[in-house]
């Protein structure tokens, strides 16, 4: 009887949905994030195409806020460093700024189910990234900047407090002279 018990608490156990608090390289709890540019070396007034894709590994829906923004407490980060490792510039603070009306708007959360994604595409000037010419790594990350007690939906949602996801880190090189090719110049 009481081995009954424990196997079916741990049967209740590894059946309920759980969030990862924990920051991984590039996942957490099923959310998984990459990283794409347009060019890998640019020259110093190129601007660079980033896409960012987040993508829905696990076997459960996630559900993510949906008015994600690039910038301190948007839900969207760049990290720039070195080779050595060293940041370009500090992370921006995590203060979010939300509209308690989009909170508790449905049409304000989007569902990603198992094996699907979101892409977000951004366009920056690489001299708004980097000090000058020289080798840098470039990693994005994405935080909801909705708390778990704020968000509309419960069930399955990329909180807060479920953590960072960060995406590899992408090398590239930056000289004086533009080196990719305009858009409309590549034919």
């Amino acid at each position: 009887m009481f081995l009954r018990r424990i196997l079916a608490g741990l049967l209740a156990l590894s059946s309920m949905p759980f969030a990862c608090a924990a920051t991984s390289p590039a996942t957490a709890s099923g959310l998984i994030a990459s990283l794409q540019v347009d060019c890998r070396r640019l020259g110093i007034g190129d601007e660079l195409a980033l896409t960012l894709t987040l993508r829905n590994a696990g076997a459960q829906p996630l559900v993510l806020y949906r008015q994600m923004g690039w910038g301190g407490g948007e839900g969207l980060g760049l990290r720039v460093s070195d080779f050595d490792g060293t940041d370009m510039a500090a992370p921006p603070a995590m203060e979010s700024h939300l509209d308690p009306a989009r909170l508790a708007d449905p049409a304000s959360y989007l569902t990603l189910l198992p094996q699907r994604a979101v892409q977000l595409v951004r366009h920056v000037p690489i001299a708004a990234l980097v000090p000058g010419p020289g080798n840098y790594r470039l990693r994005a990350e994405y935080v909801s900047p909705v708390g778990a007690a704020q968000a509309l939906p419960k069930a399955y949602f990329w909180s807060r407090e479920a953590g960072a996801v960060v995406t590899p880190a992408l090398s590239l090189e930056v000289g004086q002279s533009p080196a990719c090719p305009a858009a409309g110049d590549a034919g």
